[in-house]
């Protein structure tokens, strides 16, 4: 269960530049947690605030924030991790990051029924396409992967073919978790040999 929504002009801090701030106005949520405007001496910004069992099931997401913000946003359209944020008496742990412009629509409205739907043009589609795979290989070769592409987190501005690319804290080194799940079942492995356990049986083929 989430908790209770944050409130305009609840107080936030920032953990790494010690800077202080206030909602504005509640933006949204989704599985992950709830998003809103704050601000910061002026400079208006998206505070990401996580439910705390999202916390809980993925004890890697504030390693990977800490990453991502050491590795530094690989181009300009990435709604990048800026600072760790929290808000005060609140024990739930968020970040913050650049706002999305109005401009931009999310790409799952390509597929949308008539009359929501985006008809872009096809040369602004083509840009979009471009971008994207730039944007993605910009991100490549500073050693990060993005583990969670789909409709709701690349945004395009139909007009221009523009991108804007969020929900960065998915953002990983590459193979990090393959090596975590690799010495988790080396782990498995020793400790089933020191209970005297039996093996895992073969997977078969279709579920590999």
């Amino acid at each position: 269960m989430s908790a209770e929504p944050l409130r305009p002009g609840h107080a936030l801090s920032l953990t790494q530049s010690g800077l202080h701030g206030r909602v504005e106005a509640f933006l949204g949520a989704g599985g992950q947690g709830s998003v809103y405007l704050a601000d910061f001496d002026g400079r208006r910004l998206a505070y990401k605030m996580y439910h705390a069992h999202t916390l809980a099931n993925d004890q890697r997401i504030i390693v990977r924030l800490r990453q991502a913000m050491a590795a530094g946003r690989p181009d300009e359209r990435y709604l990048w991790p800026i600072d760790l944020a929290m808000a005060n008496g609140r024990s739930e742990l968020g970040y913050v990051m650049p706002l999305r412009e109005k401009r931009f629509r999310g790409m799952k409205d390509i597929i949308a029924a008539p009359p929501a739907r985006m008809t872009p043009s096809l040369r602004a589609g083509a840009t979009a396409c471009l971008r994207i795979a730039d944007s993605f290989l910009h991100l490549h070769a500073r050693g990060l992967c993005y583990q969670d592409i789909n409709f709701g987190n690349i945004f395009l501005d139909p007009a221009t073919g523009d991108i804007a690319i969020c929900d960065n804290d998915n953002t990983d080194v590459n193979g990090a978790r393959r090596r975590s799940m690799a010495r988790a079942s080396s782990w498995h492995r020793r400790s089933c040999v020191a209970k005297r356990c039996p093996r895992p049986r073969p997977i078969s083929t279709q579920w590999r």
